[in-house]
């Protein structure tokens, strides 16, 4: 709870405020997806889950095409499908993480308006980068970007938030950090962001508001 996250030390001169993709500006993975894989697929669902989250680093960083990533998965599960299928994969995937958060994106609104930066910070594939960039207006309206398809490098790796800081022009203590994975907050922190664990857009309100980023209550909201 927000309680425990009070024990930091709030700093007043932030100026932006970089939220993730996955979890953060997204819903959560569309329901049934991982059936629906393990469908296409030919495999159980308890089998193919863990593998794929297991390789799932390489095709975030570029190290694999979103077939190869498929394909590398179905190896290691003795299968072998035809190359459409490994597309349809590839397509279930993508479409699985393709719906924004509204009230995510409410709060991105209300930052702007505040005149600080918002920017994204995520470990993503490449097809899925140009898909949301096509699709989405958020990602052409941010003042900074960092992609680990682009970068060569995923959270929570020092560089990539390192990297976040510089595209932003800003210090890392001027950042304001929202991620769903615990282990990207730590890495984060290390570097020297405020950076909290993603729990709601309602416990998000409440950080913000604390740090005097927007009023506690948003006009035109």
């Amino acid at each position: 709870m927000w309680d425990k996250e009070k024990e930091m030390h709030l700093r007043t001169d932030i100026r932006a405020v970089v939220f993730d993709y996955g979890n953060v500006l997204s819903l959560p993975q569309a329901p049934g997806t991982m059936e629906r894989l393990a469908e296409l697929a030919g495999v159980p669902a308890r089998e193919l889950e863990p593998v794929l989250w297991a390789l799932r680093p390489a095709w975030d960083r570029g190290d694999l095409s979103g077939v190869a990533y498929y394909r590398a998965i179905l190896e290691r599960l003795g299968r072998e499908v035809p190359p459409a299928v490994l597309e349809r994969l590839v397509e279930a995937d993508m479409e699985s993480w393709s719906r924004l958060n509204p009230e995510t994106i409410a709060l991105v609104r209300a930052v702007q308006r505040a005149g600080k930066k918002v920017g994204i910070l995520s470990n993503m594939p490449v097809e899925f980068l140009r898909r949301a960039q096509q699709r989405f207006p958020l990602f052409q309206d941010v003042d900074g970007a960092v992609y680990s398809c682009d970068v060569r490098v995923n959270k929570p790796d020092r560089e990539i938030y390192e990297h976040c800081a510089r595209v932003l022009d800003l210090s890392p203590a001027e950042v304001l950090f929202f991620d769903d994975l615990p282990v990207n907050i730590e890495g984060a922190r290390a570097v020297g962001f405020q950076a909290f664990l993603w729990k709601g857009a309602e416990e998000a309100r409440r950080i913000l508001v604390s740090f005097g980023i927007i009023p506690a209550v948003a006009q035109g909201e």
